[in-house]
């Protein structure tokens, strides 16, 4: 049996949020619960109520959130854990699902293995990208974090899940999703719109939010674009039809095209880390 411990990153969270963590809270033999938020948590008492299991470690700072994944690795591999459930607090696994991806680890040689992703559902729909899923719902075997070196600090947040998939993947390990596992998936202020006949999703991500997307993609692009050229290409796709559905689609669209043009000059003269006004 695996010694299984989880993470989950908070900022700011709401005054519900420990319903999400009572939905797999059971299923871990310790919760490293890691606070990026500005001000301590009020709700240190309701962490409390869910268990005693509870490891709470407050930055008392936005550290970002590969700093926040990385003390938490840090954490489960000083306690002797073999893997690490990683959960944003709005995320939470459809009934079964994460017995069914213990189920997995369990029953197979999951020593090449670097993540254990579950489908991500949003809105009923199927979101999840096969070769570089996102860090809520997934299970990441520690010791191969530990030799490829964990998440990059200096993405802040955005991408660095799908770069550390990348990085996985050019080092020999395999990424494996469970088709019968489903985590639901929150997704800031999205909206799906029907355009002749087809939904396309609006994310309506903040400006600052592009910035690190702009920027952290394409750096990701130029570190792997000669290893996972299909890849890259489809991410700066993306970014393409991100920009065209922010100029037709969403609010704040001079910030937003701003930011994404500070974000890919940032990407040119090297800056990284937190975004610096």
């Amino acid at each position: 049996m695996i010694r299984l411990a989880g993470a989950v990153i908070l900022y700011n969270p709401p005054k519900n949020f420990t319903d999400n963590i009572k939905n797999y809270f059971n299923y871990l033999d310790k919760l490293y619960m890691i606070d990026n938020s500005e001000e301590n948590t009020q709700y240190i008492e309701d962490i409390k109520k869910i268990g005693n299991n509870i490891v709470y470690v407050y930055n008392g700072k936005n550290m970002g959130v590969g700093y926040a994944l990385n003390n938490a690795l840090e954490l489960s591999l000083n306690d002797g854990y073999d893997f690490l459930l990683t959960m944003d607090q709005d995320s939470r696994f459809q009934r079964g699902s994460i017995e069914r991806m213990i189920e997995f680890i369990n029953s197979n040689d999951t020593s090449n293995i670097a993540i254990i992703s579950p489908e991500v559902i949003l809105d009923n729909h199927v979101i999840t990208d096969k070769n570089t899923p996102i860090t809520s719902g997934s299970i990441i075997n520690i010791k191969i974090a530990n030799k490829i070196g964990g998440f990059k600090n200096d993405y802040f947040i955005d991408r660095l899940d799908f770069e550390y998939a990348l990085r996985a993947k050019k080092n020999g390990y395999k990424i494996k999703v469970i088709s019968d596992a489903f985590l639901e998936h929150t997704l800031g202020n999205y909206k799906i719109i029907k355009l002749i006949n087809k939904k396309i999703v609006i994310t309506n991500h903040l400006p600052i939010r592009r910035y690190y997307i702009t920027r952290n993609t394409f750096c990701m692009i130029r570190n792997y674009f000669f290893s996972f050229p299909i890849y890259s290409f489809n991410q700066l796709r993306i970014l393409i039809t991100d920009s065209i559905k922010i100029i037709l689609f969403e609010d704040r669209k001079t910030e937003k095209i701003n930011m994404i043009i500070k974000g890919f000059y940032d990407f040119l003269i090297g800056k990284k880390g937190k975004y610096d006004k």
